[in-house]
């Protein structure tokens, strides 16, 4: 008899900027049975000097990294945890795939049209006219996810509803 698969305690979301991850997250929190953490990158690592003087690029990857090594310290220790990132190139994959792989996790793709991302990136404050269509053009697409929603019609309210049900279905 096949051992019975570990219960999901992580979800990675993986969009581009305005395609509604952080709306998904705070959804998603409100749906499951339990609290579970919602830790977003940029809200992690903002702290991290990226105007200071000797920033450099590569820095990027190491501070990406480790935010990767926050959530599976989370993960491992109990806790549920909604993570946000963007993967920007294959070797953020290979680190996502490297550091979270062999958790219980459900990496869930987050999509939305062009036309939509840049009207939702129009009314926020946080974000720079082109951010949206540049991470669309621009991040690395070419992995695998145990789902995908596409947010263009679905609210984050539905949108939560499904990641949850696969979360609660532990498949």
């Amino acid at each position: 008899m096949p051992m019975p698969r570990p219960a999901i305690r992580g979800v990675l979301l993986h969009g581009a900027s305005s395609c509604g991850k952080s709306e998904l997250a705070r959804s998603l929190q409100a749906v499951l049975p339990e609290p579970w953490l919602f830790l977003d990158a940029d809200t992690a690592l903002s702290g991290y000097p990226h105007n200071h003087p000797r920033f450099v690029p590569e820095d990027n990857r190491r501070w990406a990294y480790a935010y990767l090594l926050m959530v599976r310290t989370l993960v491992d220790n109990g806790f549920g945890v909604i993570a946000e990132q963007i993967l920007w190139t294959k070797g953020h994959v290979d680190d996502c795939h490297e550091v979270l792989g062999t958790l219980p996790m459900l990496f869930v793709g987050v999509r939305c049209d062009p036309a939509t991302a840049e009207e939702r990136e129009r009314s926020r404050r946080d974000r720079a006219p082109g951010t949206a269509r540049y991470q669309l053009d621009n991040v690395d697409w070419n992995h695998e996810y145990d789902l995908v929603v596409d947010t263009t019609h679905l609210s984050p309210e539905e949108a939560a509803r499904i990641v949850a049900d696969r979360v609660l279905d532990n498949t």
